[in-house]
């Protein structure tokens, strides 16, 4: 394998596992909207959290494939502009 078809791999598998992350947090969060589980429920906060985390996965440093640019959440849908 080439430098290059390296980089693609890697690429590859950084837009596939975000994607992956991202089909379970549509799945944690339906399941808190359909088991109309609030902030009163045992599991409100840790599910939360989870779903924090796995939206923030791809963000993170990877010591193998590196991470996502920042660049590639368009400005007007980062957090940032969100909460202003």
């Amino acid at each position: 394998m080439t430098k290059d078809e390296f980089e693609d791999a890697k690429t590859l598998w950084k837009f596939f596992y975000a994607q992956e992350c991202f089909k379970q947090v549509e799945n944690a969060s339906s399941f808190i909207l359909e088991q109309k589980i609030d902030e009163n429920h045992p599991a409100y906060y840790s599910s939360i959290t989870a779903i924090y985390v796995l939206y923030g996965e791809p963000f993170k440093k990877s010591n193998v494939v590196g991470k996502f640019p920042d660049d590639i959440v368009p400005t007007r849908l980062a957090v940032s502009a969100l909460c202003s």
